[in-house]
């Protein structure tokens, strides 16, 4: 939908906010040592939000809005 409004999502910062939550569930994993390779993904990306913006990370932002 996002897409379909602005092909260049202009109005998206790509910044991804951090409610904790995947935070909590990777350190609980590790202390179990249970692998989550895609929570440590995700992590890794939305930390990344916080630097310069990439179209996927506009793309991240306008799919969490939307």
């Amino acid at each position: 939908m996002a897409l379909a409004e602005n092909p260049t999502l202009s109005e998206y910062t790509g910044f991804v906010e951090d409610s904790g939550k995947g935070r909590w569930t990777i350190i609980a994993a590790t202390e179990s040592a249970v692998p989550v390779d895609i929570l440590l993904a995700a992590r890794y990306t939305t930390v990344r939000s916080r630097q310069e913006h990439t179209f996927a990370e506009n793309m991240l932002s306008a799919m969490r809005y939307k």
